[in-house]
């Protein structure tokens, strides 16, 4: 293994952790906003908390190192499209985790089960951002496998649309009410024999 297999499969396997984690922050955000819960909105806070300073972080800082480490090991430029596009997701992804998602997810794991609406409001609010970041991750994800160029309009396009369908999909679910109001949520009554 060279120098450049190390990098490359450090900078994947960091990729794959994290945008397979903020999916799956993603999807239990939504479940956790569905479900409408105190109890259970104040358990996923904590958990979000927990996992941007044990996983987000750590990703967050060994996908640019090892990227830098495969441009300057390679044979790439950092004036490449795909390769600005990347860096542009992820500038806007580490200020969404810094600016928004780690003090949101620290005062939500703050809160208590009494401060029900708040809590409510702020992890809904959470979890659209969590999307959204999802979305970026995406787009980045679709950049750096498909690596466009500016003479290839069509990959740019699929690419900005796929990230507007993410976008869309998660504004329209979030925006939905509870499949479930809060005295509905036990199981119901097993059917008589």
């Amino acid at each position: 293994m060279n120098a450049y297999q190390l990098y490359l499969a450090l900078h994947v396997g960091a990729a794959t952790l994290w945008v397979g984690a903020a999916c799956m922050q993603a999807l239990l955000g939504l479940r956790v906003v569905r479900a409408d819960d105190p109890a259970r909105m104040l358990a996923f806070a904590r958990d979000a908390r927990w996992t941007g300073l044990h996983v987000f972080l750590p990703v967050n800082l060994l996908v640019p190192a090892s990227g830098i480490l495969l441009v300057y090991s390679g044979s790439w430029s950092l004036t490449t499209l795909w390769l600005d596009l990347g860096l542009a997701g992820f500038v806007i992804s580490f200020v969404a985790g810094a600016a928004a998602l780690k003090p949101g997810w620290d005062k939500a794991a703050e809160l208590s089960e009494q401060n029900a609406a708040l809590l409510h409001q702020l992890v809904r609010r959470l979890v659209f951002v969590t999307h959204v970041d999802l979305a970026v991750l995406t787009g980045v994800m679709y950049v750096m496998i498909v690596k466009p160029t500016i003479r290839e309009p069509l990959s740019l396009g699929v690419g900005t649309a796929v990230v507007a369908v993410v976008l869309l999909l998660s504004r329209r679910v979030l925006a939905s009410k509870p499949l479930l109001s809060a005295d509905m949520q036990t199981a119901p009554p097993a059917p008589s024999a």
